[in-house]
């Protein structure tokens, strides 16, 4: 997933349009939807606001992780950054079914 798609994302998820998140960053509409269709690519200032405003690290818009020993894609990446999201007790619930559909697998 790239940098566009990631954006488009978290704007569905914050449930704002395309065109008060380009307010909001102080761009243009047609400049933001550049950057979703990947037709042009954001300096780093931009960079940085979009990651702010979106509530997410320039990293992980820009499908980087360093420290990556067993190479993540980007949607289990995505996975992380969803379930840090999660309540301590979404988070238990979710780790229960993980067990049962590991143990569904090894069936």
């Amino acid at each position: 997933m790239g940098i566009g798609d990631k954006i488009l994302n978290k704007i569905d998820e914050l449930d704002i349009t395309q065109k008060s998140f380009a307010e909001k960053l102080n761009i243009s509409y047609s400049t933001l939807n550049g950057y979703i269709k990947t037709n042009r690519e954001p300096d780093f200032e931009t960079l940085k606001r979009i990651a702010d405003a979106l509530d997410v690290t320039c990293d992980y818009l820009l499908d980087f992780n360093p420290k990556n020993p067993k190479n993540i894609s980007a949607s289990e990446f995505t996975l992380i950054e969803d379930i840090r999201t999660l309540s301590d007790n979404q988070k238990e619930l979710l780790f229960e079914q993980i067990k049962i559909m590991k143990k569904q697998n090894r069936k």
